[in-house]
């Protein structure tokens, strides 16, 4: 009698247990866990990784700097991973800072100094998820100008030269050029050529002045010459520039090249 009754009552057990499990595994499929405060991953991949030798430096934005670190991708050799905040984000990159200074999405040049061989990157970025992936692809932020003034080397002895324009720097999330006085005097080569870079340009403002002998100078229109060459300052990568001025005779020639190697550089020529 014990025995039955003990069976009896442990029946009605088994289908209750089996309630309160159902019930169980419904409450934790219904009740999801508050993932907002949970950071995105942001992995950084780069193009080209062979060509990158300074240290690169990534800033995320949102009406304020999320991040800004700076790194070796030889430390990297897959992906650098970013935790940020679940937002939709500016992103920018760059490599070649040397002497100029970064200040927020800002890099600019020193009054006195050239600017630096800087290479950049930016795009928008959905971080809103989990995870989320860049891959850089850097380019190249200054022109490199060769001047030939049309003197032997002994002769360019005489020579220097003042390089000015209006604008300084760049904004890593845009390639906009920075407004800020830029102005340095570069220093000759061994042969009669003198070479020099200059940043983005908002305008035509860029002028060159040669010193002769540190007494009689002459100024010249260096951003007008580059304009009415149909150069254009808002490409993604900037082309370097020849210019050839023969000062006793009043003859200027000006030319572009594109700066990526070609069997058939883009080469064209104005003269004045």
């Amino acid at each position: 009698m014990t025995s039955d009754m003990n069976i009896i009552l442990r029946k009605p057990a088994r289908p209750v247990l089996a309630a309160l499990l159902v019930l169980s595994l419904a409450c934790s499929c219904t009740v999801k866990e508050d993932r907002s405060e949970c950071p995105c991953y942001l992995e950084v991949g780069f193009l080209k990784r062979e060509d990158i030798t300074d240290p690169v430096g990534i800033v995320g934005w949102e009406q304020k700097e999320l991040f800004s670190p700076t790194f070796n991708t030889a430390d990297y050799p897959d992906t650098y991973t970013q935790a940020v905040k679940k937002a939709v984000i500016g992103f920018g990159a760059y490599e070649g800072l040397d002497g100029g200074t970064k200040s927020g999405r800002y890099i600019t040049t020193t009054v006195g100094r050239e600017c630096d061989a800087l290479w950049s990157y930016n795009e928008t970025i959905d971080c809103t998820g989990d995870r989320a992936f860049v891959n850089v692809a850097f380019h190249k932020q200054y022109a490199t100008v060769y001047l030939n003034i049309g003197r032997t080397a002994a002769e360019m002895s005489h020579y220097s030269f003042l390089v000015e324009g209006n604008y300084n720097g760049l904004d890593i999330l845009s390639y906009d050029p920075v407004p800020g006085e830029y102005s340095f005097r570069p220093t000759k080569l061994n042969t009669n050529v003198v070479q020099f870079r200059v940043p983005r340009q908002g305008d035509d403002g860029l002028t060159l002045t040669v010193i002769y002998d540190d007494r009689e100078t002459s100024t010249f229109p260096l951003g007008a010459y580059i304009a009415a060459l149909g150069y254009d300052w808002t490409e993604e990568d900037l082309r370097d520039i020849f210019i050839t001025m023969d000062i006793v005779n009043g003859r200027i020639t000006v030319g572009v090249e594109a700066w990526i190697d070609s069997p058939e550089p883009d080469i064209k020529h104005i003269v004045f």
